[in-house]
């Protein structure tokens, strides 16, 4: 199972030349109009972009904190610091795969004017939005990590 969610997560890594204070000095003056970050322990920090397409939103708020990734950090030495990058599996793609569930039962049976070609959409909706997400998700990583390349 976890292997099919890593099909729809986000992987990549940064090496920041400097030592663990540095990159947390840099974390902290280095947020900019694109993303803001959130310590999770003392290894591992949230970055989250400030505006994020496709997410759901309630009464004008976002329900979800949007397009976010994860930076575990590994010192390698006293002079490199290695950060792997990630990004959760997004639980919005299950709200549009799980009507199928529903859908391919009652096609099945017939029993409904249903056509099959419905069943094509919704599959194609999660591909849709799991490729806006994805190209956030890059643009993110990008930001993220060209702001600690300075």
């Amino acid at each position: 199972m976890r292997a099919l969610l890593d099909i729809f997560t986000l992987k990549d890594g940064i090496t920041f030349n400097g030592t663990l204070s540095e990159l947390e000095e840099k974390l902290k003056l280095g947020e900019n109009k694109y993303y803001r970050t959130e310590w999770v322990n003392e290894n591992e920090l949230k970055f989250v972009a400030k505006q994020s397409a496709g997410i759901f939103m309630s009464m004008g708020r976002p329900i979800t904190e949007g397009i976010k990734g994860y930076a575990t950090i590994t010192s390698k030495n006293e002079k490199e610091q290695h950060l792997a990058l990630k990004t959760n599996f997004r639980w919005e793609l299950t709200l549009v795969l799980v009507p199928l569930i529903f859908l391919i039962p009652a096609i099945i049976i017939g029993n409904t004017n249903i056509k099959s070609w419905v069943l094509m959409v919704f599959p194609l909706i999660a591909l849709y939005f799991g490729f806006v997400f994805r190209l956030q998700e890059k643009s993110l990583f990008a930001v993220f990590k060209k702001s600690l390349a300075k």
